[in-house]
């Protein structure tokens, strides 16, 4: 298996740092997102460690296609993977990664973040289930929680974007976003979306809607069960399907600050 491991200039070794993954999406690998994701950047700017891991090529059947590209085992990858029971174990994987920083490098262990993209956030939302033990909080664009009835035992912050120009079909509005947090919430796709993963993370549908020139943004803050975590929903303008690093979008929305904003302050 193949990851980079970006190290800011400032690192020492002397002090713990916090830890950001970032996984890739369809046909994607580390070194792409490496470069183009921000994430470099940022852990330059604020001296964390980032990692950048390649899936392994999986050949599947989709919409009548066979293909073989990188792809994460999400939990539903199974279901179409011309070959599922030869799926790698994603989740263990990145639980021995994890181990293997930890003794590589001073590692700040209750800041270890996890973000990904399509089906690397897919993936993202897997490990949020299924390791956060390890992971303190995770965010995706363009991807969701692809298991279904799950709840972790310990329960983290989430946060997921999606970009108006990608769901321009599934949008009353088209490619512009609602005019209300409101008929965001009502909408027919992105209502079940949210309340699959308000379930899973043990969240009720009371919200707090920010409305903004460039985004839509829907926080959930009312815990049902014993964590004090919440859920983030941004819906951003004219936002195609990418990892949004500020010039790839007309809103200018740059993921990688915006999502280590929220995981400094919910994720700890």
């Amino acid at each position: 298996r193949e990851y980079i491991v970006h190290l800011p200039t400032s690192y020492t070794g002397d002090r713990a740092v916090p830890l950001v993954f970032m996984f890739h999406g369809t046909g994607g690998d580390g070194a792409k997102f490496w470069r183009i994701s921000g994430w470099k950047e940022l852990a330059e700017k604020e001296g964390f460690i980032a990692v950048f891991p390649t899936a392994t090529k999986v050949q599947y059947e989709k919409d009548g296609k066979v293909s073989k590209k990188t792809k994460w085992n999400d939990g539903k990858l199974e279901t179409y993977a011309l070959e599922p029971s030869s799926l790698p174990d994603d989740v263990d994987f990145v639980r021995t990664l994890i181990g293997q920083l930890v003794s590589d490098y001073n590692l700040d262990e209750s800041q270890i973040f996890a973000s990904g993209f399509s089906n690397g956030a897919n993936f993202v939302a897997r490990l949020a289930i299924d390791i956060p033990d390890l992971i303190s909080a995770a965010a995706s664009a363009s991807g969701s929680l692809q298991l279904e009835g799950v709840t972790p035992d310990k329960l983290i912050s989430f946060y997921q974007i999606a970009g108006s120009k990608e769901m321009k079909e599934k949008l009353e509005t088209g490619t512009k976003l609602p005019k209300t947090p409101e008929d965001l919430v009502g909408n027919e796709f992105i209502a079940p979306v949210i309340k699959k993963t308000l379930e899973a993370f043990q969240l009720g549908e009371n919200y707090k809607g920010l409305a903004k020139p460039n985004h839509i943004t829907l926080e959930y803050k009312d815990n049902l069960g014993s964590g004090n975590n919440v859920f983030f929903f941004s819906l951003i303008k004219g936002l195609e399907h990418r990892y949004p690093n500020g010039g790839n979008n007309p809103a200018g929305f740059e993921a990688a600050p915006h999502f280590w904003d929220f995981f400094q302050k919910y994720g700890r």
